[in-house]
């Protein structure tokens, strides 16, 4: 009987040993598994560059342009873009270095819509946690802008922005929704403060880009089979073989945009208005909807030099930084483009001037004067010839001889016995003060 017993032991030893031994490997694996760092994309603060060459860096303005086009490329490099701390390297993925570049293109229509295609794609990147592709393809965007047209004499403008994004992005792109994602937008700004070389701008708006949770510890172990299925793409709870309705669905897309609120003010300074530079400075932000997580709020800043001028071409670079925990790291942005309009641009307006009234009555034969004039190079006046009869009446100029404005020829000599007119002469800036000036008028 002792003999038997001892067999028996030695049986069901024997049998948890192989099952252990067998269950060894899936055990392991199952536990490197859940150890993979992922990243909630929610907590990632979406950059898009501005598309208009009226815009700013990321800021959009509420002018639109009149009937014309206009093609921009943005390069950027940010280093951290999704904000990961040293921290969180344990628990989420982190991209070190990324290259992107957004292509675009805008009609503007009578200066009240402006509509556009704008495709970013990543040229580079490298990441720590998960493979992520080194080239793709992020999500195609549908743009429109309508300009509300406040009236002139109001301080502030508004516009309102729109964006439709569509599942182009690869999966492994990190940069891309997983959906139809929308970027709705309200600018508010005023663009003629300090004679219109002041431009400050307020936007407020959205990203609704889904939920994009990932499963927990990066596994799909614990996660039912049709919430998960082999293509990585996202399921709703309760469908296919596992009918488990209180689960939360996951996915393991590595796509980097989720929804948030975001906010941002910029001003742009003009340094020089004939070439159309601008100085231009940001503060971006963004809060985080419905992440399981702590809630971040990352704050970014920029500043930079750009050249945006009507039918010519485009050029900007700057500097970004992130100003909090979570926020992207060093981010350098550099743009081109070319603009066309058939509206030229505003003429400068002429400065305060004065009226004069001259009389050249009995001016000598053979003498000459020139009344000068502020649209060009003046009226000439002389007297008869030797010899001659012709005697003169009012002595005013021809039609038509203004000083060649508008692209008319200079003003033909009037020969007269005398003359007189009246003429504006102009004033230099700050010799009339502005209060002087309207009550002449």
């Amino acid at each position: 009987m002792a003999s038997s017993s001892t067999r028996v032991r030695f049986d069901l030893i024997a049998s948890a040993a192989c099952a252990l031994a067998l269950l060894g490997p899936a055990t392991a694996q199952a536990a490197d598994t859940t150890t993979t760092p992922t990243f909630d994309a929610r907590r990632a603060m979406p950059l898009f560059p501005g598309n208009s060459w009226r815009d700013g860096f990321y800021i959009e303005h509420s002018p639109v342009s009149d009937f014309g086009f206009q093609i921009r490329t943005t390069g950027v490099y940010g280093r951290n873009p999704l904000g990961i701390t040293d921290e969180e390297m344990t628990k989420y993925a982190k991209i070190e270095n990324r290259f992107t570049l957004h292509l675009a293109a805008m009609v503007s229509i009578a200066s009240w819509v402006e509509l556009g295609l704008a495709m970013p794609f990543v040229l580079y990147q490298d990441s720590s946690g998960f493979n992520l592709s080194r080239s793709a393809v992020g999500d195609l965007r549908l743009l429109g802008k309508i300009n509300l047209h406040l009236p002139d004499k109001s301080p502030i403008q508004m516009a309102l922005s729109v964006g439709v994004g569509f599942q182009t992005a690869q999966n492994d792109s990190g940069l891309g929704a997983g959906q139809v994602s929308g970027y709705p937008r309200l600018i508010i700004d005023a663009p003629g403060l300090l004679s219109k070389r002041l431009h400050i701008a307020a936007n407020v708006g959205a990203v609704i880009a889904g939920a994009n949770i990932p499963c927990e510890g990066g596994s799909t172990a614990s996660q039912p089979a049709a919430l998960v299925n082999p293509l990585g793409t996202l399921d709703t709870p309760g469908t296919g073989t596992t009918m488990d309705t209180t689960t939360t669905p996951c996915t393991k897309l590595a796509l980097g945009l989720g929804n948030h609120l975001l906010y941002g003010v910029g001003a742009s300074m003009a340094v020089s208005t004939d070439n159309g530079l601008y100085l231009t400075t940001e503060l971006i932000g963004s809060f985080a909807l419905g992440s399981t997580e702590a809630t971040r709020a990352p704050l970014f800043w920029d500043v930079g030099l750009r050249r945006s001028k009507s039918n010519g071409t485009y050029f900007s670079v700057a500097y970004g930084i992130g100003l909090t925990a979570g926020s992207p790291s060093h981010t350098v942005i550099a743009g081109l483009g070319l603009n066309w309009e058939s509206k030229p641009p505003e003429k400068k307006k002429d400065g305060p001037a004065i009226r004069v009234d001259i009389n050249l009555s009995g001016l000598p034969s053979g003498a000459s004067a020139v009344i000068p004039s502020v649209d060009g190079p003046g009226i000439p006046i002389s007297g008869p010839a030797p010899g001659s009869d012709v005697k003169g009446g009012g002595g005013k100029p021809a039609a038509g001889g203004g000083g060649g404005g508008g692209g008319s020829a200079p003003a033909p000599t009037v020969k007269t016995s005398g003359a007189s007119g009246a003429v504006d002469i102009p004033v230099p800036d700050g010799l009339i003060p502005s209060g002087d000036s309207k009550k002449g008028k």
